[in-house]
């Protein structure tokens, strides 16, 4: 062994055993520091309990654990150095690794604080020792290009945490605002903030009905006069603590609509004969009204912005030609790219100009407005289940079975709801991601009989009005039956049963069918000659469509008619009372009893 030698190797000894582990990194009351502390000079010296004191007059308590493993690594690092010396052949391996590989405390160096970025130094040494290739170039010599770290929106690191206490503060604030303005300016404006308050902490809303903000609202709905703002205010405030005006009818009047693509055109001529016969538009002869998929666009165009069923049509018409126009080659480059048919960013640009950016909660501004939600499905989630795009909330001690919200635009809910597979993308909203609701529900009906019992929890069911975009029966019973092997069956054809299976909307009416009273349900879905695909747009298929539908009408005129006579039943006087009896408890009440 070479003169020097010896002190090069235990050096570098030293540095592989504590490699990326300097002394600045280990605890401040550690051995080493103690060590520090001495060499300094300085006047800190132990006391009688085992501590260190400074010169300031602070004392350091030492860790035994720390610096027993510390003071045995170093003797036994020595110890492997005389050993070394001693043996002194040339056979001997002095590389590092050999080195290390014969200290018995390798196991125990995990214990020692992990320094990462000495580690991954380390590591991209050894890499371009093995492969004598830098590691900014790849394995066939091609540079690589640098990772750039997104950057986070201090928005999302800095949010401002928010205790309940203060939530409830602050309701407690509005609602006493609200009572004591003077003004009708300054009740405008108070609101406004307790509109906003409630919207920005829905779960509010029971802290501010506990504080009779329910009782308040309803004396400045009859005591001011008609202010069209204020009332517009005192209404959506009202929706957002979730009471319901009385019921017009002598119960709750349900309209609900399938999905089917430009099927919906069927779904449209029901309704113009429903509202033919009833002698009323459609928005003034139900409470409630559901849609998904197609469903929701005319759910929300009829029940929410209270079109009539002839400018619909038209509208539905000019809607359906612009989106399902697409060329071949066009449509197949974006299914394989992002599993849509058709441009998604064509159709919300449509549903923005046609749906409108209105909030959900805020179409609850209008007198004698209908209470309307559309239906997604979720699928980020591990089981598929619905998603409920309110105009209304339920009151506070009301629990829906169904997930949802009232905070998104109009159209954001019909996007959600009618983004079909295959057809247009998948929608993200927050944290969810929203696929067409008939892949889960694809006849609404049975949750907006739900979300209506949540509404009006002591009324009864007046007429469930379900009406479907056609069913095809093929006069060809084998039709798709393997005519080699009629029990063997194609792939695509167990794929099409499945689907099937899944959209189907007829089980949900047998059910309803055999649970509902006679006289209160009644389900319209037409039979058609031919089948129709959900993106039919060829004039003449439609008009053979509209065809099949008038002569399910025809037949089912009788059924229609009482429908229609059922949903103009009058509420009877003692109905009237009650709930001029239940008003007046409200308004007679500073804070509610519960």
């Amino acid at each position: 062994m070479k003169v020097g030698q010896s002190t090069e190797i235990f050096g570098s000894l030293q540095k592989k055993v504590f490699w990326g582990k300097p002394i600045k990194r280990c605890q401040p009351y550690s051995f080493h520091n103690r060590l520090r502390l001495q060499k300094r000079g300085s006047s800190s010296h132990p006391n009688n309990n085992g501590e260190i004191v400074t010169s300031k007059g602070e004392t350091i308590a030492l860790n035994k654990e720390s610096t027993t493993r510390v003071t045995s690594q170093f003797k036994t690092v020595s110890s492997l150095f005389v050993e070394l010396i001693k043996t002194n052949t040339p056979s001997f391996d002095f590389s590092l690794s050999s080195l290390a590989k014969r200290l018995p405390f390798q196991n125990a160096q995990t214990n020692i604080p992990i320094d990462s970025v000495a580690n991954k130094q380390l590591e991209q040494k050894d890499v371009e020792t093995k492969t004598g290739i830098p590691l900014y170039f790849d394995i066939l010599g091609r540079k690589k290009e640098e990772k750039k770290e997104v950057a986070i929106p201090q928005w999302k690191i800095k949010r401002k945490a928010v205790s309940q206490e203060s939530i409830d503060a602050r309701t407690k604030h509005v609602v006493s605002a609200v009572a004591k303005a003077v003004s009708q300016s300054s009740l405008l404006v108070r609101l406004e903030d307790f509109c906003h308050h409630l919207f920005q902490y829905p779960a509010a809303k029971s802290v501010a009905s506990r504080e009779g903000a329910i009782s308040i609202l309803l004396r400045l709905k009859h005591s001011i006069p008609r202010d069209e703002l204020i009332h517009r205010q005192i209404r959506e405030g009202l929706a957002l603590l979730g009471y319901a005006d009385p019921l017009p009818a002598k119960g709750i009047r349900i309209l609900s609509i399938d999905g089917g693509g430009t099927r919906g055109l069927l779904a449209l001529r029901i309704l113009r004969h429903l509202e033919k016969i009833g002698g009323r538009p459609i928005y003034e002869s139900f409470d409630y009204i559901c849609g998904v998929s197609t469903g929701a666009v005319l759910a929300l165009l009829i029940g929410a912005a209270k079109k009539n069923i002839k400018d619909v049509e038209t509208m539905y018409r000019e809607i359906s030609t612009e989106v399902f126009k697409q060329d071949r080659s066009t449509g197949l480059g974006g299914l394989l790219w992002s599993h849509a048919y058709y441009d998604t960013n064509k159709w919300e640009k449509i549903l923005r100009d046609k749906i409108g950016e209105t909030v959900m909660i805020r179409t609850a501004r209008e007198h004698n407005c209908l209470k309307v939600s559309a239906i997604s499905s979720i699928v980020s989630q591990e089981m598929l289940r619905p998603f409920v795009f309110r105009n209304y909330t339920l009151p506070f001690r009301v629990q829906s079975l169904y997930s949802g919200t009232f905070r998104h635009k109009m159209w954001e809910a019909v996007r959600a709801s009618s983004a079909a597979p295959g057809y247009f993308g998948e929608f993200k909203l927050e944290e969810n991601i929203h696929q067409d609701g008939g892949l889960f529900v694809n006849n609404p009906c049975a949750v907006a009989i739900h979300e209506a019992k949540c509404i009006w929890p002591n009324a009864k069911l007046l007429s469930v009005v379900s009406i479907g975009t056609g069913r095809c029966q093929p006069l060809n019973m084998a039709a798709g039956v393997n005519a080699i092997d009629p029990t063997n069956t194609s792939l695509k054809q167990k794929l099409s049963k499945v689907i099937d299976s899944a959209t189907d909307t007829e089980r949900v009416h047998t059910i309803l069918h055999d649970l509902l009273p006679p006289k209160v349900y009644y389900r319209f879905n037409p039979y058609l000659s031919e089948i129709h695909s959900l993106d039919e747009t060829n004039p003449a298929r439609w008009e053979s469509m509209l065809e099949d539908v008038d002569m399910y009408i025809r037949k089912n005129h009788r059924n229609m008619s009482q429908a229609a006579s059922t949903l103009q039943t009058p509420r009877s006087s003692f109905q009237s009372a009650k709930d001029w009896v239940i008003e007046k408890r409200f308004l007679l009440q500073n804070k509610a009893t519960f």
